[in-house]
């Protein structure tokens, strides 16, 4: 299954105004402007995660040691892939992060769904995250960072 197929909700850019119709799978993925999201994928926010025994967290998440969780789908299965955390300079209370994914080449076309765990490093700013997705949105991320940020 193409990944394009099945983010049918996704901002998508049809290549010829009969592909639909047709059923053909002629599309143009297209980031957000501005951003460099990499290969594509798909954040799958509310998903729930045991960080420890004693700890369940709605993904996305960041952990004490200023880690992000989240759960992701992308196609590949062939190649690892890799994250990076990337961000904006904080507006008022709020700091905006991304995903950039190098798929490593991968052209194996299985969907997967993985939890990603990304060290934040200097892309963590105090305050409110919010983790923007390839597809446009922005989703609030759990914090359990002392202090709530």
């Amino acid at each position: 299954m193409h990944l394009a197929a099945a983010l049918r909700l996704a901002p998508l850019v049809l290549a010829g105004a009969g592909a639909l119709a047709a059923g053909c799978d002629l599309v143009t993925y297209r980031p957000p402007v501005g951003r460099d999201f990499g290969a594509p994928y798909a954040v799958r926010a509310g998903v729930p995660i045991r960080l420890n025994p004693g700890t369940l967290v709605q993904t996305p998440a960041v952990d004490a040691s200023r880690r992000l969780f989240a759960v992701l789908e992308y196609e590949g299965g062939c190649r690892e892939h890799t994250f990076v955390a990337e961000s904006d300079a904080s507006i008022g209370e709020r700091t905006v992060v991304w995903l950039v994914h190098d798929d490593g080449g991968d052209r194996c076309d299985e969907l997967v769904r993985d939890t990603v765990v990304v060290d934040l490093g200097d892309a963590y700013r105090p305050g409110a995250l919010v983790l923007e997705t390839p597809q446009g949105e922005t989703v609030a991320m759990t914090s359990l960072v002392a202090g709530g940020g």
